[in-house]
């Protein structure tokens, strides 16, 4: 948590007067966002069975409840710059190895093909959804494991 102060000019009958009260911000722990889907999904789904399985539909709608209830800002790590900052809209009913998308010469693949050809990075957990970032008219589907909570600075 961050620990600091608001101040504001209030019009009162002696004139102007300045009033200061403390705050307090909650910043959110940088970690791997496969760490949140760890400790949202609980005891129930440990890491070493996350690449085992995909997860249930009501499994994916408890990530997406989460994610409504914080703001979630992410960096991805499968690019050289990677400083560019998304804002998680919610996750995908399919995993990266099911959902398909439709690239800009027509033909379809899915999230894990496009990694493994586009970056060379062989998804350790292509078993799960992806994360949606990027806006409602055109979102970008991101695999969980890319994706590292960062604090949200108002940029992404």
């Amino acid at each position: 948590a961050w620990h600091g102060y608001t101040q504001s000019l209030n019009l009162t009958q002696c004139g102007l007067t300045v009033s200061m009260d403390s705050a307090v911000i909650a910043m959110p722990v940088m970690e791997d966002l496969l760490v949140f889907v760890e400790k949202e999904l609980g005891p129930a789904l440990p890491r070493n069975a996350l690449h085992i399985r995909e997860l249930t539909a009501p499994e994916v709608q408890r990530l997406n409840d989460a994610c409504s209830r914080t703001k979630i800002t992410v960096q991805v790590n499968h690019r050289s710059n990677g400083k560019l900052r998304h804002r998680v809209r919610g996750f995908t009913p399919q995993s990266a190895a099911r959902g398909l998308f439709e690239l800009k010469d027509g033909s379809k693949t899915t999230v894990a093909q496009y990694f493994r050809e586009h970056y060379n990075k062989q998804l350790t957990y292509a078993n799960l959804p992806c994360v949606v970032v990027g806006g409602s008219k055109r979102p970008e589907w991101l695999p969980i494991e890319v994706c590292r909570i960062v604090p949200d600075t108002g940029e992404g």
